[in-house]
């Protein structure tokens, strides 16, 4: 399942309660690679980090920069929702195609 939204924290208790919840997810994988190239304050991100926070879900940070495909693919197995932050994707999408992850 793919869910998009441009920010977590008004839609977090709906999407968990409507999607997720069922499935009792326990952890999540926090991607912020889009967001490692922002300058300035990034508010906003700690709000959607917080978002899956509040839900009861254990959350680790991750970055996907040095890693090859093998290597996230061991890495974001052992989760049970990948979260990918926002940002500049076209950042993002870059270190995925240098390291070979996406062709």
């Amino acid at each position: 399942m793919i869910l998009l939204t441009s920010t977590v924290p008004p839609v977090i208790v709906d999407l968990f309660d409507r999607f997720l919840k069922e499935s009792d997810p326990k952890s999540l994988v926090f991607i912020e690679t889009a967001a490692e190239i922002e300058e300035g304050d990034k508010e906003w991100l700690e709000d959607d980090y917080n978002s899956w926070l509040r839900v009861g879900l254990a959350v680790t940070r991750y970055s996907i920069v040095g890693k090859t495909r093998e290597k996230l693919e061991l890495d974001l197995a052992q989760y049970d929702i990948v979260y990918v932050s926002g940002g500049n994707t076209f950042f993002c999408y870059r270190k995925c195609k240098k390291r070979g992850q996406w062709k």
